[in-house]
């Protein structure tokens, strides 16, 4: 099972919710690599290979064939998590 990310708030003192968000983080344009909050939805999330939610929302991209590489490994996922968050739109 691919690992989950929960984003918290710059203080680390709760979990950010959609309606904490921008919404200009949500790129329709793009399919994955983005970060999606859809307020009908509880949490926010990373829409990219290699997290929970993004599998679950496209199980054709399985990760048991990622699981293996580069892609799979949790320091790729933190690296790739922190390079999709623009910082300054979270205060």
């Amino acid at each position: 099972m691919p690992p989950r990310a929960t984003i918290l708030s710059l203080d680390l003192k709760k979990l950010l919710t959609p309606n904490d968000v921008p919404s200009a983080i949500e790129d329709p344009d793009k399919p994955v690599n983005h970060i999606v909050g859809y307020t009908n939805n509880p949490i926010v999330w990373f829409c990219s290979p290699g997290f929970y939610e993004y599998h679950e929302y496209y199980p054709e991209d399985r990760w048991e064939l990622m699981r293996e590489t580069d892609r799979g490994k949790i320091t790729w996922i933190v690296n790739h998590a922190c390079d999709m968050i623009d910082r300054p739109k979270l205060r």
